[in-house]
Protein backbone atom coordinates (compact mmCIF):
# COMPACT_ATOMS: atom_id res chain seq x y z
CA UNK A 1 0.00 0.00 0.00
CA UNK A 2 1.18 2.92 -1.04
CA UNK A 3 1.95 6.59 1.56
CA UNK A 4 0.46 9.62 0.93
CA UNK A 5 3.77 10.94 -0.36
CA UNK A 6 3.96 8.41 -3.13
CA UNK A 7 0.51 9.04 -4.02
CA UNK A 8 0.94 13.27 -4.39
CA UNK A 9 4.21 12.50 -6.58
CA UNK A 10 2.41 10.45 -8.97
CA UNK A 11 3.31 6.91 -8.64
CA UNK A 12 0.01 5.64 -7.03
CA UNK A 13 -3.23 5.28 -9.27
CA UNK A 14 -4.04 8.67 -9.98
CA UNK A 15 -0.75 10.09 -11.32
CA UNK A 16 -2.69 13.46 -12.35
CA UNK A 17 -4.07 14.48 -9.02
CA UNK A 18 -1.36 17.51 -8.30
CA UNK A 19 -2.48 18.72 -11.88
CA UNK A 20 -6.26 18.50 -11.19
CA UNK A 21 -5.86 19.71 -8.01
CA UNK A 22 -4.40 22.54 -8.97
CA UNK A 23 -7.05 23.35 -11.38
CA UNK A 24 -9.40 23.28 -9.11
CA UNK A 25 -7.81 25.81 -6.66
CA UNK A 26 -7.59 27.88 -9.73
CA UNK A 27 -10.84 27.75 -10.44
CA UNK A 28 -11.85 28.39 -6.42
CA UNK A 29 -9.21 31.44 -6.84
CA UNK A 30 -11.16 33.09 -9.53
CA UNK A 31 -14.76 32.82 -8.32
CA UNK A 32 -13.87 33.82 -4.72
CA UNK A 33 -10.97 36.66 -6.11
CA UNK A 34 -13.44 39.48 -4.41
CA UNK A 35 -12.36 37.67 -0.89
CA UNK A 36 -8.83 37.28 0.62
CA UNK A 37 -9.63 33.77 0.14
CA UNK A 38 -9.07 33.77 -3.59
CA UNK A 39 -5.65 34.91 -3.83
CA UNK A 40 -4.93 31.74 -1.18
CA UNK A 41 -6.31 29.53 -3.60
CA UNK A 42 -4.46 31.03 -6.38
CA UNK A 43 -1.23 30.29 -4.48
CA UNK A 44 -2.05 27.08 -3.67
CA UNK A 45 -2.79 26.67 -7.45
CA UNK A 46 0.49 27.58 -8.71
CA UNK A 47 2.17 25.57 -5.92
CA UNK A 48 0.61 22.30 -6.90
CA UNK A 49 0.92 22.74 -10.61
CA UNK A 50 4.45 23.61 -9.59
CA UNK A 51 4.77 19.97 -7.53
CA UNK A 52 3.49 18.35 -10.43
CA UNK A 53 5.38 20.00 -13.21
CA UNK A 54 8.50 19.46 -11.88
CA UNK A 55 8.17 15.32 -11.62
CA UNK A 56 5.57 14.04 -14.45
CA UNK A 57 6.10 14.69 -18.07
CA UNK A 58 2.65 13.30 -18.78
CA UNK A 59 -0.65 15.24 -17.97
CA UNK A 60 1.04 18.97 -18.35
CA UNK A 61 -1.65 20.62 -19.79
CA UNK A 62 -4.12 20.63 -16.58
CA UNK A 63 -1.05 21.77 -14.59
CA UNK A 64 -0.70 24.27 -16.66
CA UNK A 65 -4.24 25.21 -16.92
CA UNK A 66 -3.58 25.29 -13.44
CA UNK A 67 -1.03 28.07 -13.50
CA UNK A 68 -3.25 30.10 -15.69
CA UNK A 69 -6.56 29.79 -13.12
CA UNK A 70 -4.36 30.37 -9.90
CA UNK A 71 -2.42 33.43 -11.91
CA UNK A 72 -5.75 34.91 -12.93
CA UNK A 73 -7.03 34.58 -9.23
CA UNK A 74 -4.30 36.03 -8.01
CA UNK A 75 -4.58 39.50 -10.14
CA UNK A 76 -8.18 39.70 -9.19
CA UNK A 77 -7.98 39.52 -5.68
CA UNK A 78 -4.69 42.02 -5.54
CA UNK A 79 -7.02 44.10 -8.10
CA UNK A 80 -9.82 43.88 -5.55
CA UNK A 81 -8.08 44.57 -2.63
CA UNK A 82 -6.23 47.33 -4.25
CA UNK A 83 -9.68 49.02 -5.01
CA UNK A 84 -10.95 48.46 -1.56
CA UNK A 85 -7.55 50.02 -0.03
CA UNK A 86 -8.06 52.82 -1.76
CA UNK A 87 -11.68 53.40 -1.25
CA UNK A 88 -10.82 52.83 2.50
CA UNK A 89 -8.05 55.43 2.78
CA UNK A 90 -10.05 57.88 0.43
CA UNK A 91 -13.28 57.71 3.39
CA UNK A 92 -10.65 58.45 6.30
CA UNK A 93 -9.18 61.55 3.81
CA UNK A 94 -12.34 62.69 3.29
CA UNK A 95 -13.34 62.71 7.29
CA UNK A 96 -9.60 64.28 8.04
CA UNK A 97 -10.27 66.89 5.31
CA UNK A 98 -14.13 67.79 6.35
CA UNK A 99 -12.52 67.79 9.85
CA UNK A 100 -9.38 70.23 8.74
CA UNK A 101 -11.54 73.79 9.71
CA UNK A 102 -13.83 73.55 12.61
CA UNK A 103 -13.51 77.11 13.01
CA UNK A 104 -16.84 78.37 13.25
CA UNK A 105 -17.36 75.73 16.22
CA UNK A 106 -14.18 76.50 17.79
CA UNK A 107 -15.92 79.72 19.38
CA UNK A 108 -18.27 77.91 21.38
CA UNK A 109 -14.91 76.72 23.50
CA UNK A 110 -16.07 77.69 27.10
CA UNK A 111 -19.34 78.64 26.17
CA UNK A 112 -22.58 76.68 28.36
CA UNK A 113 -23.40 74.24 25.87
CA UNK A 114 -27.07 74.66 24.72
CA UNK A 115 -29.94 72.74 26.10
CA UNK A 116 -30.35 69.40 24.12
CA UNK A 117 -33.48 66.93 24.89
CA UNK A 118 -33.46 63.83 23.33
CA UNK A 119 -34.89 60.49 23.28
CA UNK A 120 -33.03 57.58 22.84
CA UNK A 121 -33.55 54.48 20.65
CA UNK A 122 -33.76 52.22 23.26
CA UNK A 123 -37.09 55.32 24.84
CA UNK A 124 -34.87 56.92 27.46
CA UNK A 125 -35.28 60.55 27.90
CA UNK A 126 -31.57 61.89 27.69
CA UNK A 127 -31.51 66.01 28.79
CA UNK A 128 -28.20 67.99 29.10
CA UNK A 129 -29.15 69.93 31.64
CA UNK A 130 -30.12 67.24 34.14
CA UNK A 131 -26.61 65.63 33.19
CA UNK A 132 -24.95 68.27 35.10
CA UNK A 133 -22.33 66.81 37.58
CA UNK A 134 -21.01 64.56 35.18
CA UNK A 135 -18.31 64.64 32.20
CA UNK A 136 -20.47 64.08 28.75
CA UNK A 137 -18.97 62.87 25.40
CA UNK A 138 -21.49 63.96 22.59
CA UNK A 139 -20.65 62.38 19.22
CA UNK A 140 -22.78 63.59 16.13
CA UNK A 141 -22.48 60.73 13.42
CA UNK A 142 -24.20 58.60 10.88
CA UNK A 143 -24.48 54.66 10.27
CA UNK A 144 -23.30 55.49 6.41
CA UNK A 145 -20.42 57.11 7.29
CA UNK A 146 -17.15 54.92 7.08
CA UNK A 147 -14.70 57.14 9.89
CA UNK A 148 -17.94 57.21 12.04
CA UNK A 149 -18.84 53.48 12.35
CA UNK A 150 -14.59 53.19 12.95
CA UNK A 151 -15.40 55.05 16.18
CA UNK A 152 -17.90 52.72 17.73
CA UNK A 153 -15.73 50.71 18.84
CA UNK A 154 -13.68 53.33 21.01
CA UNK A 155 -16.84 54.98 22.34
CA UNK A 156 -18.14 51.71 23.62
CA UNK A 157 -14.57 51.61 25.22
CA UNK A 158 -14.85 54.93 26.80
CA UNK A 159 -18.15 53.92 28.77
CA UNK A 160 -16.10 51.38 31.09
CA UNK A 161 -14.09 54.41 32.13
CA UNK A 162 -14.08 56.09 35.67
CA UNK A 163 -17.49 55.11 38.36
CA UNK A 164 -20.22 54.32 36.86
CA UNK A 165 -22.82 57.17 35.74
CA UNK A 166 -19.46 59.35 36.28
CA UNK A 167 -19.36 59.66 31.86
CA UNK A 168 -22.06 60.02 30.12
CA UNK A 169 -21.39 59.21 25.74
CA UNK A 170 -24.90 60.44 23.25
CA UNK A 171 -24.37 59.70 20.04
CA UNK A 172 -26.80 61.37 17.70
CA UNK A 173 -27.75 61.23 14.20
CA UNK A 174 -30.45 62.64 11.68
CA UNK A 175 -31.76 58.81 10.62
CA UNK A 176 -34.25 57.48 11.54
CA UNK A 177 -34.65 55.60 14.66
CA UNK A 178 -35.00 52.24 13.39
CA UNK A 179 -32.20 52.30 11.10
CA UNK A 180 -30.25 53.50 14.34
CA UNK A 181 -31.72 51.08 16.58
CA UNK A 182 -31.08 48.24 14.70
CA UNK A 183 -27.61 49.09 14.03
CA UNK A 184 -26.97 49.53 17.79
CA UNK A 185 -28.48 46.03 18.29
CA UNK A 186 -25.87 44.72 15.59
CA UNK A 187 -23.18 46.16 16.92
CA UNK A 188 -23.58 45.43 20.90
CA UNK A 189 -23.37 49.57 21.44
CA UNK A 190 -23.19 50.36 25.18
CA UNK A 191 -23.53 53.68 25.15
CA UNK A 192 -27.18 55.90 24.58
CA UNK A 193 -27.88 56.48 20.70
CA UNK A 194 -30.35 59.01 19.47
CA UNK A 195 -32.32 60.48 16.23
CA UNK A 196 -32.79 64.19 15.98
CA UNK A 197 -32.96 67.16 14.03
CA UNK A 198 -33.16 70.57 13.78
CA UNK A 199 -31.35 71.21 16.94
CA UNK A 200 -30.02 75.24 17.62
CA UNK A 201 -26.51 76.02 17.30
CA UNK A 202 -23.65 74.77 17.70
CA UNK A 203 -24.81 71.51 17.31
CA UNK A 204 -26.98 72.72 13.72
CA UNK A 205 -23.03 74.04 12.88
CA UNK A 206 -21.60 70.40 12.59
CA UNK A 207 -20.77 69.67 8.93
CA UNK A 208 -17.52 67.24 9.33
CA UNK A 209 -18.52 63.77 10.57
CA UNK A 210 -17.57 62.52 13.24
CA UNK A 211 -17.78 65.51 15.35
CA UNK A 212 -17.43 65.40 19.17
CA UNK A 213 -17.98 67.52 21.94
CA UNK A 214 -16.23 67.17 25.40
CA UNK A 215 -18.71 69.03 27.75
CA UNK A 216 -17.35 68.85 31.48
CA UNK A 217 -19.49 68.70 34.92
CA UNK A 218 -20.12 72.38 35.07
CA UNK A 219 -21.92 72.08 31.40
CA UNK A 220 -19.41 73.96 29.73
CA UNK A 221 -18.18 72.86 26.01
CA UNK A 222 -14.73 71.96 26.98
CA UNK A 223 -12.94 70.87 23.54
CA UNK A 224 -14.41 70.25 19.63
CA UNK A 225 -12.76 67.62 17.66
CA UNK A 226 -14.01 67.11 13.71
CA UNK A 227 -13.44 63.78 12.18
CA UNK A 228 -12.20 60.19 13.76
CA UNK A 229 -10.24 59.98 17.19
CA UNK A 230 -7.85 57.31 18.55
CA UNK A 231 -9.15 55.53 21.74
CA UNK A 232 -6.40 57.42 23.82
CA UNK A 233 -6.94 61.40 22.24
CA UNK A 234 -11.01 60.47 23.46
CA UNK A 235 -9.79 59.01 26.71
CA UNK A 236 -7.95 62.08 27.66
CA UNK A 237 -10.24 64.50 26.47
CA UNK A 238 -13.43 62.36 28.46
CA UNK A 239 -11.64 62.57 31.85
CA UNK A 240 -9.54 65.79 31.69
CA UNK A 241 -9.82 68.40 34.48
CA UNK A 242 -12.94 70.64 34.50
CA UNK A 243 -12.51 74.27 32.84
CA UNK A 244 -11.48 76.49 35.80
CA UNK A 245 -12.54 79.72 34.14
CA UNK A 246 -16.04 81.28 34.88
CA UNK A 247 -18.41 80.06 31.31
CA UNK A 248 -19.13 82.35 29.04
CA UNK A 249 -22.91 83.05 28.25
CA UNK A 250 -22.89 83.23 24.45
CA UNK A 251 -19.68 82.48 21.57
CA UNK A 252 -18.30 85.58 19.40
CA UNK A 253 -20.44 86.47 16.44
CA UNK A 254 -19.66 84.59 13.81
CA UNK A 255 -20.47 87.65 11.17
CA UNK A 256 -23.39 89.59 10.81
CA UNK A 257 -27.11 89.50 10.09
CA UNK A 258 -27.81 90.58 6.77
CA UNK A 259 -29.86 94.19 7.01
CA UNK A 260 -33.37 93.96 6.29
CA UNK A 261 -34.43 96.07 2.77
CA UNK A 262 -36.02 98.96 2.79
CA UNK A 263 -38.62 97.15 0.88
CA UNK A 264 -39.39 93.49 2.61
CA UNK A 265 -41.88 90.96 0.77
CA UNK A 266 -44.87 89.54 2.70
CA UNK A 267 -45.27 85.69 2.24
CA UNK A 268 -48.87 84.83 2.20
CA UNK A 269 -49.96 80.61 1.81
CA UNK A 270 -51.31 80.09 -1.26
CA UNK A 271 -52.28 76.67 -0.69
CA UNK A 272 -51.43 73.07 1.09
CA UNK A 273 -51.70 69.37 -0.33
CA UNK A 274 -51.42 66.84 2.23
CA UNK A 275 -48.89 64.45 1.31
CA UNK A 276 -47.88 62.22 4.20
CA UNK A 277 -44.32 60.74 4.46
CA UNK A 278 -43.38 63.14 2.03
CA UNK A 279 -39.68 63.33 1.30
CA UNK A 280 -38.33 65.11 -1.87
CA UNK A 281 -39.81 67.43 -4.43
CA UNK A 282 -38.67 68.43 -7.90
CA UNK A 283 -40.35 70.16 -10.65
CA UNK A 284 -40.99 69.64 -14.02
CA UNK A 285 -43.71 70.67 -17.13
CA UNK A 286 -45.60 66.56 -16.12
CA UNK A 287 -48.19 66.85 -19.20
CA UNK A 288 -46.43 69.17 -21.12
CA UNK A 289 -49.02 72.17 -21.37
CA UNK A 290 -46.33 74.82 -20.48
CA UNK A 291 -46.93 75.01 -16.85
CA UNK A 292 -44.38 73.40 -14.53
CA UNK A 293 -45.87 70.76 -11.82
CA UNK A 294 -44.43 69.66 -8.55
CA UNK A 295 -43.75 66.20 -7.92
CA UNK A 296 -43.16 64.93 -4.76
CA UNK A 297 -42.01 61.40 -3.62
CA UNK A 298 -43.70 60.26 -0.73
CA UNK A 299 -43.67 56.47 1.28
CA UNK A 300 -44.22 53.28 -0.36
CA UNK A 301 -42.56 55.31 -3.89
CA UNK A 302 -45.56 56.74 -4.47
CA UNK A 303 -44.93 60.27 -6.97
CA UNK A 304 -47.21 62.67 -6.53
CA UNK A 305 -48.25 65.26 -9.37
CA UNK A 306 -48.99 68.50 -8.49
CA UNK A 307 -50.04 71.28 -10.24
CA UNK A 308 -49.15 75.03 -9.81
CA UNK A 309 -52.57 75.79 -7.84
CA UNK A 310 -52.15 72.98 -5.79
CA UNK A 311 -55.03 70.32 -7.75
CA UNK A 312 -53.87 66.76 -7.34
CA UNK A 313 -53.07 65.92 -11.00
CA UNK A 314 -52.16 62.13 -10.51
CA UNK A 315 -50.09 59.69 -8.03
CA UNK A 316 -47.70 57.03 -9.34
CA UNK A 317 -45.41 54.60 -8.33
CA UNK A 318 -41.70 54.50 -9.05
CA UNK A 319 -40.10 50.98 -8.88
CA UNK A 320 -36.97 52.40 -7.86
CA UNK A 321 -34.75 54.72 -5.36
CA UNK A 322 -36.58 57.81 -4.66
CA UNK A 323 -35.12 59.23 -1.26
CA UNK A 324 -33.75 62.63 -3.71
CA UNK A 325 -35.49 63.01 -7.46
CA UNK A 326 -35.03 65.80 -10.19
CA UNK A 327 -36.90 66.21 -13.14
CA UNK A 328 -35.61 66.84 -16.66
CA UNK A 329 -36.83 66.80 -20.19
CA UNK A 330 -36.15 64.78 -23.79
CA UNK A 331 -37.19 68.10 -25.95
CA UNK A 332 -40.01 66.90 -27.38
CA UNK A 333 -39.76 63.10 -25.66
CA UNK A 334 -41.38 64.63 -22.10
CA UNK A 335 -40.68 64.57 -18.65
CA UNK A 336 -37.93 62.13 -17.05
CA UNK A 337 -37.47 61.99 -13.49
CA UNK A 338 -34.45 60.30 -11.95
CA UNK A 339 -34.29 58.76 -8.12
CA UNK A 340 -31.25 57.71 -5.83
CA UNK A 341 -30.57 57.44 -2.52
CA UNK A 342 -27.85 59.55 -0.98
CA UNK A 343 -24.57 57.91 -1.23
CA UNK A 344 -26.37 55.00 -2.77
CA UNK A 345 -25.27 52.92 -5.36
CA UNK A 346 -28.34 53.09 -8.38
CA UNK A 347 -28.97 55.95 -9.85
CA UNK A 348 -32.72 55.13 -12.09
CA UNK A 349 -34.15 57.10 -14.63
CA UNK A 350 -38.35 57.04 -14.70
CA UNK A 351 -40.53 58.58 -17.75
CA UNK A 352 -43.82 60.38 -16.39
CA UNK A 353 -45.82 57.54 -16.18
CA UNK A 354 -43.25 56.39 -13.03
CA UNK A 355 -42.02 53.38 -15.32
CA UNK A 356 -38.35 52.77 -15.06
CA UNK A 357 -36.47 53.07 -18.08
CA UNK A 358 -33.17 52.27 -17.40
CA UNK A 359 -30.39 52.48 -14.40
CA UNK A 360 -26.91 53.21 -13.82
CA UNK A 361 -24.36 51.84 -11.38
CA UNK A 362 -21.99 54.09 -9.65
CA UNK A 363 -19.89 51.59 -7.32
CA UNK A 364 -18.76 54.36 -5.14
CA UNK A 365 -21.66 56.16 -4.32
CA UNK A 366 -23.75 59.20 -5.65
CA UNK A 367 -23.62 61.85 -3.09
CA UNK A 368 -25.79 64.34 -5.78
CA UNK A 369 -26.94 63.69 -9.54
CA UNK A 370 -29.22 66.13 -11.45
CA UNK A 371 -30.44 67.05 -14.71
CA UNK A 372 -28.66 69.38 -16.70
CA UNK A 373 -28.68 70.69 -20.99
CA UNK A 374 -25.11 70.65 -20.95
CA UNK A 375 -24.81 71.08 -24.62
CA UNK A 376 -27.88 73.19 -25.28
CA UNK A 377 -29.70 71.00 -28.04
CA UNK A 378 -32.33 71.12 -25.81
CA UNK A 379 -32.02 67.60 -24.24
CA UNK A 380 -31.12 66.70 -20.84
CA UNK A 381 -28.09 65.47 -19.74
CA UNK A 382 -27.27 63.91 -16.00
CA UNK A 383 -24.53 64.80 -14.09
CA UNK A 384 -23.48 62.86 -10.83
CA UNK A 385 -21.16 63.66 -8.34
CA UNK A 386 -19.53 60.85 -5.93
CA UNK A 387 -16.61 59.97 -4.20
CA UNK A 388 -14.44 59.64 -7.41
CA UNK A 389 -15.28 63.05 -9.22
CA UNK A 390 -18.15 63.92 -11.65
CA UNK A 391 -19.24 61.49 -14.39
CA UNK A 392 -21.92 62.92 -17.15
CA UNK A 393 -24.65 60.89 -18.90
CA UNK A 394 -26.38 61.34 -21.45
CA UNK A 395 -30.56 61.03 -21.21
CA UNK A 396 -30.63 57.22 -22.33
CA UNK A 397 -27.48 56.54 -19.99
CA UNK A 398 -24.60 56.37 -22.36
CA UNK A 399 -21.52 57.89 -20.81
CA UNK A 400 -20.63 61.40 -21.90
CA UNK A 401 -17.15 61.57 -19.72
CA UNK A 402 -15.76 61.49 -16.75
CA UNK A 403 -14.20 64.29 -14.59
CA UNK A 404 -11.93 63.24 -11.85
CA UNK A 405 -11.56 66.01 -8.47
CA UNK A 406 -11.94 65.69 -5.10
CA UNK A 407 -14.95 64.13 -3.48
CA UNK A 408 -18.24 65.94 -4.28
CA UNK A 409 -20.73 66.83 -1.63
CA UNK A 410 -22.87 68.98 -4.04
CA UNK A 411 -23.18 70.38 -7.65
CA UNK A 412 -24.53 73.14 -9.44
CA UNK A 413 -24.96 74.09 -13.18
CA UNK A 414 -24.38 77.52 -14.26
CA UNK A 415 -26.07 77.90 -17.62
CA UNK A 416 -25.38 79.56 -20.57
CA UNK A 417 -25.52 83.43 -20.31
CA UNK A 418 -24.24 86.00 -22.79
CA UNK A 419 -21.07 86.44 -21.05
CA UNK A 420 -20.06 82.85 -20.35
CA UNK A 421 -20.58 79.25 -21.53
CA UNK A 422 -22.27 76.80 -19.53
CA UNK A 423 -20.36 75.41 -16.75
CA UNK A 424 -20.32 73.07 -13.63
CA UNK A 425 -19.49 74.10 -9.61
CA UNK A 426 -18.86 71.87 -7.63
CA UNK A 427 -18.01 71.41 -3.60
CA UNK A 428 -14.90 69.00 -3.14
CA UNK A 429 -14.61 67.40 0.47
CA UNK A 430 -11.68 69.66 0.77
CA UNK A 431 -13.35 72.57 0.87
CA UNK A 432 -12.88 74.14 -2.37
CA UNK A 433 -15.39 75.42 -5.16
CA UNK A 434 -14.25 73.65 -8.55
CA UNK A 435 -15.44 74.96 -11.47
CA UNK A 436 -15.81 72.72 -15.00
CA UNK A 437 -16.59 73.66 -18.47
CA UNK A 438 -19.73 71.64 -20.00
CA UNK A 439 -17.71 69.14 -21.91
CA UNK A 440 -15.47 68.12 -17.96
CA UNK A 441 -12.90 70.04 -18.61
CA UNK A 442 -11.51 71.34 -15.09
CA UNK A 443 -11.57 75.15 -15.32
CA UNK A 444 -10.67 77.34 -12.02
CA UNK A 445 -10.66 76.26 -7.98
CA UNK A 446 -12.04 78.94 -5.89
CA UNK A 447 -11.78 79.04 -1.81
CA UNK A 448 -13.62 82.74 -1.24
CA UNK A 449 -12.78 83.78 2.09
CA UNK A 450 -10.27 80.91 2.43
CA UNK A 451 -13.49 78.94 4.08
CA UNK A 452 -14.23 75.64 3.94
CA UNK A 453 -17.64 74.97 1.51
CA UNK A 454 -20.38 71.99 1.43
CA UNK A 455 -23.60 72.70 -0.55
CA UNK A 456 -24.05 75.12 -3.09
CA UNK A 457 -26.39 76.27 -5.58
CA UNK A 458 -25.82 78.87 -8.67
CA UNK A 459 -27.96 81.25 -10.99
CA UNK A 460 -28.16 83.61 -13.42
CA UNK A 461 -29.15 86.89 -11.05
CA UNK A 462 -30.87 89.06 -13.34
CA UNK A 463 -31.09 89.84 -17.02
CA UNK A 464 -27.58 90.60 -17.48
CA UNK A 465 -26.18 87.35 -17.55
CA UNK A 466 -24.75 88.21 -13.34
CA UNK A 467 -24.40 84.82 -12.08
CA UNK A 468 -23.93 84.17 -9.02
CA UNK A 469 -22.85 81.36 -6.68
CA UNK A 470 -24.18 80.96 -2.89
CA UNK A 471 -22.65 78.09 -0.33
CA UNK A 472 -22.74 76.69 3.14
CA UNK A 473 -20.06 77.27 4.96
CA UNK A 474 -19.63 76.23 8.61
CA UNK A 475 -22.36 78.18 9.88
CA UNK A 476 -22.61 80.74 7.23
CA UNK A 477 -23.60 81.05 3.53
CA UNK A 478 -20.94 82.94 1.31
CA UNK A 479 -22.39 84.64 -2.15
CA UNK A 480 -19.40 85.23 -4.97
CA UNK A 481 -19.21 85.36 -7.97
CA UNK A 482 -16.86 82.91 -10.83
CA UNK A 483 -14.07 84.84 -9.89
CA UNK A 484 -14.52 83.99 -6.24
CA UNK A 485 -14.99 87.38 -5.67
CA UNK A 486 -17.40 87.66 -2.18
CA UNK A 487 -21.15 89.61 -2.46
CA UNK A 488 -22.39 89.10 1.15
CA UNK A 489 -22.70 86.69 3.85
CA UNK A 490 -25.33 85.57 6.49
CA UNK A 491 -25.36 83.36 9.30
CA UNK A 492 -26.87 80.19 8.18
CA UNK A 493 -27.87 76.94 9.20
CA UNK A 494 -25.09 74.17 7.94
CA UNK A 495 -24.67 70.59 9.00
CA UNK A 496 -25.26 67.32 8.14
CA UNK A 497 -29.08 67.50 8.32
CA UNK A 498 -28.47 70.08 4.80
CA UNK A 499 -26.41 66.88 3.03
CA UNK A 500 -30.58 64.82 2.66
CA UNK A 501 -31.64 67.99 1.26
CA UNK A 502 -29.48 70.96 -0.17
CA UNK A 503 -31.20 73.99 1.71
CA UNK A 504 -31.05 76.58 -1.53
CA UNK A 505 -33.10 77.53 -4.04
CA UNK A 506 -32.81 81.01 -6.33
CA UNK A 507 -36.11 82.19 -8.20
CA UNK A 508 -37.89 85.75 -9.50
CA UNK A 509 -40.54 85.09 -6.51
CA UNK A 510 -41.71 88.74 -6.98
CA UNK A 511 -41.86 89.05 -10.89
CA UNK A 512 -39.77 91.92 -11.20
CA UNK A 513 -37.38 90.30 -13.43
CA UNK A 514 -34.36 89.62 -10.99
CA UNK A 515 -34.00 86.72 -9.10
CA UNK A 516 -33.60 85.81 -5.44
CA UNK A 517 -32.04 83.69 -3.01
CA UNK A 518 -33.65 81.29 -0.09
CA UNK A 519 -31.91 79.69 2.54
CA UNK A 520 -32.08 78.44 6.10
CA UNK A 521 -30.67 81.05 8.55
CA UNK A 522 -31.24 79.31 11.46
CA UNK A 523 -33.49 76.17 13.18
CA UNK A 524 -37.04 77.09 12.45
CA UNK A 525 -36.23 80.11 10.10
CA UNK A 526 -36.04 80.32 6.02
CA UNK A 527 -34.12 83.77 5.05
CA UNK A 528 -35.33 85.30 1.41
CA UNK A 529 -32.40 87.07 0.63
CA UNK A 530 -31.82 90.47 -2.70
CA UNK A 531 -28.80 89.11 -5.30
CA UNK A 532 -26.93 92.26 -2.60
CA UNK A 533 -27.60 91.01 0.11
CA UNK A 534 -30.74 92.65 1.75
CA UNK A 535 -33.05 90.41 4.01
CA UNK A 536 -36.14 90.65 1.98
CA UNK A 537 -38.67 87.88 4.07
CA UNK A 538 -38.52 85.68 6.59
CA UNK A 539 -40.77 82.30 6.95
CA UNK A 540 -40.96 79.72 9.16
CA UNK A 541 -39.54 76.06 8.65
CA UNK A 542 -41.15 73.34 10.67
CA UNK A 543 -38.64 71.38 12.87
CA UNK A 544 -39.75 67.71 10.64
CA UNK A 545 -39.40 69.70 7.14
CA UNK A 546 -37.64 67.54 4.42
CA UNK A 547 -36.69 70.18 2.27
CA UNK A 548 -37.96 73.35 0.43
CA UNK A 549 -37.85 73.95 -3.34
CA UNK A 550 -39.70 76.62 -6.28
CA UNK A 551 -42.56 76.24 -8.42
CA UNK A 552 -42.42 78.52 -11.15
CA UNK A 553 -45.49 80.31 -12.98
CA UNK A 554 -45.81 81.58 -15.92
CA UNK A 555 -46.37 85.39 -16.26
CA UNK A 556 -46.06 85.68 -12.23
CA UNK A 557 -43.62 85.25 -9.27
CA UNK A 558 -42.49 81.87 -8.23
CA UNK A 559 -44.07 79.82 -5.09
CA UNK A 560 -42.25 79.10 -2.49
CA UNK A 561 -42.57 75.54 -1.65
CA UNK A 562 -42.07 73.78 1.81
CA UNK A 563 -42.04 69.38 2.59
CA UNK A 564 -42.59 68.46 5.83
CA UNK A 565 -44.32 65.19 7.03
CA UNK A 566 -47.91 66.48 6.63
CA UNK A 567 -47.59 67.47 2.66
CA UNK A 568 -46.64 70.69 0.76
CA UNK A 569 -47.31 74.18 1.16
CA UNK A 570 -46.91 76.89 -0.91
CA UNK A 571 -46.23 80.54 -0.31
CA UNK A 572 -46.41 83.54 -2.57
CA UNK A 573 -44.35 86.20 -2.03
CA UNK A 574 -45.38 89.81 -3.17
Amino acid sequence: MQDSSSWLAGGGRWPQAPAVASVCAGALGVLLAPFVVGGAFGLAAIGLAHFHLRRRRVGRAPAWWGVGLGTLGLVLAAAVGSVSYRWSRQIEAMAEEDGAEPADLQRWRGVKAPPLSVRTVRGEALDLDALAGRRVVLSFWATWCGPCVKDVDRLNRLTELGKPGELVVLAISDEEPGVLARFARERALRYHVASARGLAAPYAEVVALPTTFFIDRRGVIQTIAAGPQDFETLRVRALEPDGSEPPRAAPPAAVAALPRADKGLKATQAWAAAIPEGRALCVGDWDGDGEPEALVAAGGRSLHVLAGTGERKAILHAAGPTARIDCGSRGGGGLRILGHEPWGRELAVFDGSGIRLWTHEARQGIAMARWADLDADGDDEIVIGGSKGLTALSHEGRLLWRAETGSVWSEAVLPRTPQTEAQLAVAEAGGRVRLFRADGGAGSALQPLGRHYSMLAAAVMDGRGGVQLLAYSLGRVVAFDLEGDVAWQSPALGGPASWRWPPLAAADFDADGSREWAFLEGPGTIVIASAKGEKLAQLAYPPDAAGFGVIPRRDAGALFAVLDRAGLKAYRLQ
